[in-house]
C-alpha cells in the first residue's frame, strides 16, 4: 500500500488555499483603499484649519475652492501665499469657503465626498462641515453633512 497525498487531493487543497487567498486580498485592498480616502478626508481637515490659523495669524483673507482632488487656497488680501493640496485618492463635490483675515468663515458649507466615493467605502465620516469657527467631521444624513461630536 502506498502512502502520500494524490495528485487529485494536492488540486483540491490548492484550489482551497486560492479561493482563500483571493478572499483575504479582495478584503485587504478594499480596508486600504478606504484607509487612503480617510487620510485624504483628514488632511483636508487640517488644510482648513491651516488657512483659518494663519489668516488669524498673518491678518490675510482666503478663498478655498474644493473640486474633485484638489483643494486651492487663493488670498484676496493679506502678506499670505497661495497654498494647494493635491488628494489623489479621494473626490469631492465642489464648493468654496471664504475665510476673512479675523480667521472667521465668512461662507458656511460642508466639504463633502462624492456619492460613488461615499457609496464604495462608507466611511464613519465622509464631510467636513464649516461654520464661522468651527471645522469639524461629520456625517452626510439627509443631504447635509452633521457633526458628528
Amino acid at each position: 500500500m502506498r502512502k502520500g497525498f494524490t495528485a487529485f487531493n494536492l488540486l483540491i487543497a490548492l484550489a482551497i488555499i486560492a479561493i482563500l487567498l483571493n478572499v483575504a486580498l479582495f478584503w485587504y485592498f478594499n480596508y486600504s483603499g478606504r484607509q487612503k480616502v480617510s487620510a485624504d478626508l483628514q488632511r483636508v481637515y487640517f488644510f482648513l484649519n491651516e488657512i483659518q490659523a494663519e489668516a488669524k495669524r498673518k491678518g490675510c483673507s482666503f478663498t478655498i475652492v474644493v473640486d474633485n482632488h484638489t483643494v486651492n487656497a487663493t488670498v484676496d488680501s493679506g502678506p499670505c501665499a497661495d497654498k494647494s493640496l493635491y488628494l489623489p485618492n479621494a473626490a469631492f463635490e465642489t464648493t468654496t469657503l471664504k475665510v476673512n483675515p479675523f480667521g472667521v468663515f465668512t461662507t458656511r458649507g460642508s466639504v463633502v465626498l462624492d456619492n460613488a466615493t461615499r457609496e464604495e467605502y462608507n466611511l464613519v465620516f465622509d464631510c467636513i462641515t464649516v461654520s464661522a469657527f468651527r471645522i469639524c467631521e461629520g456625517k452626510v444624513e439627509d443631504g447635509s453633512c452633521v457633526c458628528k461630536y
